[in-house]
């Protein structure tokens, strides 16, 4: 294995997707997911004071993690993303 380069280090410790993990089909499934799930947290949390962009990486990591466990319907990973938001106190 060749020794990891300092780009390679900061990716890692970024995310714990690397690059081209997914192909453009997953790409595609996780973008349609996350805007129709962006659309529904933004109606039912109109309050401002929300960490938004927090928010967005987190719903992102888990559709992330969905498409990872073999999850590619995006109905499927709105339920399981909205239901894991929707039961926290600050949404």
């Amino acid at each position: 294995m060749a020794p990891a380069t300092a780009w390679t280090k900061d990716w890692e410790m970024a995310s714990r997707y690397p690059p081209g993990f997914y192909d453009e089909d997953a790409l595609k499934v996780i973008e349609v997911a996350f805007h129709d799930i962006w659309d529904r947290l933004a109606t039912s949390n109109p309050r401002q004071d929300t960490d938004v962009d927090g928010l967005r990486v987190a719903v992102i990591d888990q559709l992330l993690g969905l498409v990872g466990q073999g999850i590619t319907d995006p109905l499927d990973m709105r339920e399981v993303v909205l239901r894991h938001f929707t039961h926290r106190p600050c949404i």
